[in-house]
């Protein structure tokens, strides 16, 4: 994150990195930092770089919050219904959440996520789910590396739920991390995102409205949820990626060019809609786009 030269009677919100890694934490007092039974990952000039850790049945309003599986980093067999309340803070207007771990068991043959196996978020600008879509489907199999911003307001309260029966099988084509099909680990990053401040590291983080997901940097990879190769693609999806420009490049960039690795969407095959019509864009009412009803059809390689 880009350093803020800030005056340490600023209330403004400071993000800080650990001395010894990459992870983010935020420049509180000692004392405030032992109250949130966090623990200091670097100095600041207003005390220490802290870091809150949250497991299951916590609340945080903290800027920046890990919620862990229980046993994290080691992996967890056992059945459990784990949840954080986030409360959202005066001047946060997003959530961003970032996929430090997230390896749970996969979706059904229809690529929906089993009840007893899921991941979910309520929250009320999104009260049919984080994707989109008509239906509360939820995040399940392996996400690491993924991220999302969920759009609130001040004294939202955003519940991040996990459901594990312990019997689920996790893809494991990629995971060499567990010791068993069926254990399930997760690590999540929650940064409380501040809007329309001098905050430079918090505009960096902000994403423009109605983006799910978005990127800035120069290269990169671009991919659906749970693409494990195995398992169908989920249906019932209806989100925005986005792309920016890096704030520290110093070319005029004009233009993104996009190299499918592997790419392919189910059409919908209700008679009169063929591939390729094209319908009402359902954002700008004036405009139209092509139609592509995600159904259960494509498996996500």
């Amino acid at each position: 994150y880009p350093l803020c030269a800030l005056s340490p009677t600023t209330d403004m919100t400071i993000l800080c990195t650990s001395d010894t890694d990459d992870t983010t934490g935020f420049c509180a007092s000692e004392q405030t930092c032992a109250d949130g039974r966090g623990r200091s990952i670097g100095s600041c000039e207003t005390g220490v770089c802290c870091k809150i850790e949250a497991s299951c049945a916590s609340t945080t309003s903290f800027p920046v919050t890990y919620f862990t599986s229980p046993s994290y980093p080691d992996s967890d067999s056992m059945d459990v219904a784990c949840n954080l309340n986030v409360q959202v803070e005066r001047k946060v207007c997003q959530l961003r959440i970032d996929f430090i771990d997230f390896e749970l068991p996969g979706p059904g043959r229809d690529g929906r996520c089993q009840n007893t196996n899921s991941f979910k978020i309520f929250a009320p600008a999104n009260p049919r789910g984080i994707l989109g879509g008509d239906e509360q489907t939820g995040l399940c199999g392996l996400n690491e590396g993924q991220h999302i911003y969920i759009p609130v307001e001040t004294s939202d309260v955003v519940q991040l739920h996990f459901t594990l029966s312990g019997t689920g099988t996790v893809p494991n084509s990629l995971v060499q991390s567990l010791s068993s099909q069926t254990n399930y680990k997760w690590n999540l990053k929650i940064t409380q995102v501040e809007c329309g401040g001098d905050n430079e590291a918090m505009n960096f983080l902000e994403a423009p409205n109605g983006c799910t997901q978005y990127f800035q940097d120069n290269f990169g990879t671009i991919s659906s949820f749970n693409l494990d190769g195995l398992s169908p693609f989920s249906p019932s999806q209806d989100y925005w990626i986005c792309v920016g420009q890096e704030n520290d490049d110093p070319r005029n960039a004009c233009g993104v060019e996009l190299r499918a690795q592997t790419f392919g969407l189910p059409v919908d095959t209700t008679p009169g809609q063929e591939d390729g019509a094209i319908i009402p864009d359902p954002a700008n009412p004036y405009k139209t786009v092509p139609e592509c009803q995600l159904g259960d059809r494509l498996v996500n390689t």
